[in-house]
């Protein structure tokens, strides 16, 4: 699992902030949701 997030940091060095968006959306979704 290391290994492979690794290699799309590498490949996308902006996978990071997507993770962090789509983490924040799901935050508000589960709160709409709840």
């Amino acid at each position: 699992m290391e290994k492979s997030e690794s290699t799309l940091n590498q490949n996308l060095p902006s996978d990071d902030a997507v993770n962090k968006m789509a983490y924040l959306s799901l935050i508000e979704i589960e709160k709409k949701w709840a």
